[in-house]
């Protein structure tokens, strides 16, 4: 079983290039396309957090990040925890 990580890493404490960086890769797998092709504009984190569990096996920390992509309105969910996005969806998509 591997061994979770402990150290969470906010979205939000991340300087505004390192965002643009991290979410054009994540957005280059989606868009079939090289991260330098896409264009991230208005980063917005929520101020909450999510993922709260009584069991605290099943404990997530969860940010929720607003991203105008390639002109498009998009949410991605940001694992503290795993260092990685969980969900990307456009935001008018139910």
């Amino acid at each position: 079983m591997a061994k979770r990580k402990t150290t969470a890493i906010f979205f939000e404490d991340l300087k505004e290039d390192a965002q643009k960086r991290i979410i054009a890769h994540e957005m280059a797998t989606i868009l079939d396309c090289e991260p330098d092709e896409v264009e991230v504009e208005n980063i917005t984190v929520d101020d909450d957090c999510y993922g709260y569990d009584e069991d605290p096996k099943k404990q997530e920390l969860l940010e929720h990040i607003h991203a105008d992509i390639d002109g498009e309105a998009w949410l991605l969910v940001w694992d503290c925890f795993g260092h990685e996005f969980t969900t990307d969806m456009k935001e008018n998509q139910k």
